[in-house]
C-alpha cells in the first residue's frame, strides 16, 4: 500500500479533498475485450 511504501498516511491534493461523497459512476462488464473496445468507443471523443 501507499502507507506501507511511504511509513506515513500520504497528503491529499487540494482537489481530491471530499472525493468519497462526489456520485460514483460504475459499470460492471464482463471479461470481453471486444465489449470493453466497443464501450470506450461509444463513450469516448476520439
Amino acid at each position: 500500500t501507499i502507507v506501507e511504501a511511504l511509513g506515513r498516511e500520504p497528503e491529499r491534493p487540494a482537489g481530491f479533498e471530499g472525493i468519497e461523497a462526489l456520485p460514483k459512476r460504475v459499470l460492471n462488464m464482463d471479461a470481453d475485450l471486444a465489449a470493453v473496445k466497443a464501450l470506450i468507443a461509444r463513450t469516448c471523443d476520439a
